[in-house]
Formats: structure tokens, sequence, C-alpha cells
């Protein structure tokens, strides 16, 4: 740092170097400072300010900032930022720019100011001279009331299936439940049940349980979240008609990507998946075939959640 050039030098991490250069907060910064100017990483200023991140979404920041003075003293604050998860990355930034130009001014305030006379005195006396080094440390904190993100949701909504053989459509529901883990993976347990009106007044119902795994593809600022995913689990196919009923197990499969939207406690989701049974089903009233029903089928759900 010089001590005769005003302004700060803001360091920040590599990984933001460039949106700090051309985002909002050199420009934040500047106008509120109250002398000088503010830069990225190069150059000599009196202040220099640290921006450090505590997670890698960018919610929680710690700004270090250190100034000396024109005698030579030192005085240096710590500022603790929280944001929330729909609090655009443009916002944050200029945030953090307007706390370090106050934190520059509120420590350029209290330096001792060289350029006021002494007051008058009686004759003789004279002014008590500074110590010739000193350092003073100022800690301040914004405190944001957040609320952690959930990590547990329950879900529940309307299914929709079509048959990729006969393009014969099922419809119904699902629930299920997620369970975030390092906030990367979601462990999967649920249920669906869909109903297929078929021929000769029959119906093909569907009741599976499923349990899998999903994998966080993205993240967005805005709180939408991408994730893939993979349930398997058994299911129970049941075939009725006006005076019969017959049954079978067998085991499905189903694969697919999802679209999240969470906003604290609430969220909703839209998924699209392809399915697989074990094995194709053939649908006979007293011995006579009437269809057959592939094994393949895609999927369509649309949830909406709690976190919990």
């Amino acid at each position: 740092m010089d001590a005769d050039v005003p302004g700060v030098v803001i360091e920040v991490p590599a990984g933001d170097r460039s949106i700090a250069e051309e985002g909002p907060l050199v420009a934040a910064c500047s106008v509120i400072l109250a002398e000088g100017d503010c830069v990225v990483g190069a150059g000599e200023r009196r202040a220099i300010a640290v921006v450090s991140w505590a997670d890698d979404r960018h919610l929680r920041a710690t700004i270090e900032v250190r100034l000396r003075h024109r005698d030579g003293t030192f005085a240096q604050s710590e500022t603790n930022a929280a944001f929330g998860e729909r609090d655009p990355a443009a916002e944050r930034w200029r945030a953090m720019g307007l706390l370090i130009g106050t934190a520059v001014n509120q420590l350029s305030q209290d330096a001792p100011d060289e350029s006021r006379s002494p007051p008058a005195a009686p004759p003789r006396a004279r002014p008590v001279p500074p110590s010739p080094r000193s350092e003073v440390t100022l800690i301040r904190g914004v405190v944001v009331p957040e609320r952690p993100p959930s990590t547990l949701w329950l879900r529940a909504g309307g299914l929709l299936e079509v048959e990729l053989a006969s393009g014969a459509p099922r419809g119904g529901g699902m629930i299920d439940v997620g369970y975030f883990a390092a906030d990367v993976f979601e462990l999967r347990l649920g249920g669906h049940f869909s109903r297929r009106p078929g021929e000769a007044s029959t119906t093909v119902d569907r009741l599976a349980a499923t349990g899998g795994l999903g994998i966080r593809v993205f993240r967005t600022e805005l709180g939408f979240v991408g994730l893939g995913f993979l349930d398997i689990g058994p299911e129970a196919v049941i075939a009725m008609d006006a005076t019969s009923s017959g049954s079978r197990a067998t085991v499905v499969a189903r694969a697919g990507v999802e679209l999240a939207y969470t906003n604290g406690l609430f969220c909703a989701g839209l998924t699209s998946g392809l399915s697989r049974e074990w094995q194709s089903t053939t649908v006979a009233v007293d011995g006579v075939r009437l269809y057959d029903m592939g094994p393949y089928a895609l999927s369509w759900a649309l949830a909406v959640g709690l976190g919990l």
C-alpha cells in the first residue's frame, strides 16, 4: 500500500477476477468512496480490501479492509455479508462494493486529522506527540438472518405416461421424498400410480414403489436446479373388467431429468423420463387376447412440495 495515493485496491478470488473488473463492484465502491478510487488486483492505494467467499454458491462473504494513515498508523475492519439464493450476482457484487467503500470511509474518519491546527493552549504547553506506530482493529458485521436451505423435500403431483409401442396414454399421480446430500446428490424414495383405459371396458392400473439417486447438474441464481436421476423398484400391474381381475408383479426402472424451483420452504418441479418394465403385459378376457402393452413408456410429472 502507498500512503500517498488515496483509494482502495480490491483483491478477489482468481475465478471472480473478470466479473469483479467488469461488473458493478468497482463502480459502487468508487461512487461511495469519499476520496480516491477503487481498482481490482493491481495498483498502489492507501487501503486494500480482500474479498473471500465462505461457500461455492456465493451466499456468504467476508470483506477485510486495511488502511494506512498518513502518520504511518494502520486501521483495519472485517465485514461479513450474507445473501439469499435469489439475489442476482450483480446485486451481490454491488453490495460488496458499497460495503468496501463504507468501511474505508469509516476508517478514514477515525484517523488523526493532521491538517487541523492544535487547540489553543496555555503558554509553555506542548501538544502530546502521537505514538510512533499503533494498530487499531475495528470489527463490524452485517448480520442477515437466513434460514439454512432445506435438504429434505416432500413432493406430490400429477403423472402422465405414454406407451411407446401403442401410443396409449396413462394418467395418475406420484409422491416422493428427496434428501440432498453434500448439496450435489439426491437420495429419492417414492411411489406412483397410473391407469390406462383399455378395450372392452377393461382398465389396467400400475402401482409402483421406487428408490434411486439423483445428481445435481446445475443451479442458477434464481433458484432453479437441474437433476439427472435413476429410479428402480417393484411394480404391480392390475387388469380389471366388469366381472373379473388379474394381476402380476414386475420391476420398473425410470431414468430422466428434473427441473426444480426452490424458494424458501416451497418447491416445484417438472420431470421428464423414460421407464422400462421388466417385461411386456398382455391383457386377455376369458382366454381371448385383447391387446399387448410394451415395456417402454415416456413419462412427465408436475409436482409441488415443501422443505422439511
